[in-house]
């Protein structure tokens, strides 16, 4: 006889087995409360069969006996109904604070008895401290971002006091002794320190303005995106910038938006060889919402891993995190990039 059909005949022992796991979960895999409703129904049926082949003569006995079950049945399956409705309760709570909802509270409920209370307290417990946790860790980020940007200012100043002032002495001085050169060697060699030290001077300020751009101090963010997109426009690229109405916002919201805005440009001018790049700032009541739309190459999002990209876009999603903010990328092949990033008002938190 053929193997095949031979192992075909019928079900091996490992067949059944397999079978009776699989019923074995299902059962098991039903609701508390039908399972409740079933075993009851077991017994009521149980009982009035007994009944009836005890009182097989006497049908009015049996009659009534198998309404009073039936009334038990109904008024035990209620009271077990009303009974586990706080379960659900308890379920929308943990997939909402599951969902990162910090403003989730299980209501005491008359029906509950005291292990769900119980349970329901826990729930409660357990949001107020998520909720302390996550304000303490916004207080620490806060005053990460502010020593960050205080440490960033304290250079851009050296850089301009400092090195700049003493490259712009350089030029003066490099000027000064070519309009008393005679020697025309001397005057080229001249020429060449000065216009080095313009050149490295420029570099410095530069610098300095993109370590810690002070327009984002004296008048806000709004102004500082404007300053941003003058900077970045060439003749092959257009920026430009939609703001929405004026809107009060923190020092440390306002560092990190920019700086999002900033890594944000500057990866679409390296990477998406666009002609059109568009930084908009959006208040809607609750959130405030940044966005770096380029109609660039795009690039595919399914290639990019954590620490591998190259495009700083895990960095700048850090940077978000650290003021409750909403990061989020949609890009594909030739459809550009749209770099988007949404942080709570103050009033939410």
């Amino acid at each position: 006889m053929h193997p095949v059909a031979l192992g075909a005949a019928g079900p091996g022992p490992a067949s059944l087995s397999g079978t009776l796991l699989l019923w074995r979960a299902r059962i098991l895999g039903v609701p508390l409360l039908w399972k409740l409703f079933g075993a009851n129904a077991i017994i009521v049926l149980g009982t009035a069969a007994t009944a009836i082949v005890m009182h097989v003569g006497r049908p009015g006995m049996w009659i009534t006996l198998s309404a009073a079950l039936i009334v038990t049945f109904v008024v035990n399956g209620a009271l077990v109904y009303l009974a586990l409705r706080p379960l659900a309760a308890l379920e929308e709570a943990a997939g909402r604070v599951s969902r990162g909802e910090r403003n989730v509270r299980v209501a005491p409920s008359p029906l509950a008895d005291r292990d769900m209370t119980r349970v329901g307290q826990t729930i409660n417990r357990l949001v107020d401290r998520l909720t302390a946790d996550r304000y303490h860790m916004r207080k620490l980020a806060s005053q990460v971002i502010t020593a960050g940007e205080a440490e960033r200012a304290r250079i851009a100043r050296q850089l301009q006091d400092s090195a700049a002032q003493t490259l712009a002495a350089l030029s003066l001085q490099a000027s000064s002794a070519l309009r008393d050169c005679a020697d025309a060697d001397m005057r080229k060699r001249l020429e060449l320190i000065h216009d080095l030290t313009v050149d490295a001077l420029e570099e410095i300020r530069t610098l300095a303005q993109t370590v810690y751009p002070r327009v984002l101090d004296d008048l806000g963010l709004p102004a500082a995106l404007q300053w941003l997109a003058r900077r970045s426009r060439t003749d092959q690229v257009d920026v430009s910038v939609q703001l929405g109405d004026p809107i009060k916002l923190s020092r440390e919201v306002e560092a990190v938006l920019y700086q999002v805005a900033s890594e944000g440009l500057s990866n679409a001018l390296r990477h998406g060889k666009p002609t059109h790049v568009t930084l908009s700032l959006t208040p809607d009541g609750t959130r405030v919402t940044l966005e770096v739309v380029d109609n660039g190459e795009g690039f595919d999002m399914s290639g990019i891993t954590r620490g591998a990209d190259g495009f700083g876009l895990f960095a700048m999603e850090e940077r978000a995190s650290l003021v409750d903010g909403v990061f989020s990328v949609e890009s594909a092949p030739g459809k550009g990039t749209r770099v988007k990033v949404s942080v709570p008002l103050a009033g939410e938190e």
